[in-house]
């Protein structure tokens, strides 16, 4: 079988299968903000336990918390399903996220103006 590339959609044939994608997504989400299972579960008035549980694919994400996580980890709740075949948003590499996270960290307009006219002369 043929590996997937990181554009590629994720064929998905279960339930538990989605169960894990997101917990992959929320954990990579979780890691490129720099967040602590601590300070994430206390923004959402959880267990450190119930986040890693919901990180390890132990227990199942409701709609509401999922809209919950996507607003301490400042993104969208699309983000956890993207890359999913019959998602309607594009996929976004781990590159493409850590490179906007990185970015978003400048204080500096200057220095960003300045990467941004590196980035358009490539």
């Amino acid at each position: 079988m043929p590996k997937r590339t990181q554009n590629q959609p994720k064929q998905i044939s279960s339930a538990a299968e989605v169960i894990v994608y997101i917990a992959e997504r929320l954990k990579l989400a979780r890691s490129i903000k720099h967040m602590t299972l601590e300070s994430v579960a206390g923004r959402l008035g959880i267990t450190r336990k119930q986040l890693q549980n919901y990180e390890s694919a132990q227990s199942n994400i409701s709609v509401v918390r999922l809209w919950e996580l996507a607003n301490v980890l400042d993104t969208e709740p699309g983000f956890f399903l993207e890359g999913l075949k019959n998602s309607s948003k594009q996929f976004i590499s781990n590159e493409n996220l850590e490179f906007i996270h990185l970015f978003s960290r400048i204080r500096d307009t200057r220095i960003k103006q300045a990467l941004l006219g590196i980035l358009r002369e490539i």
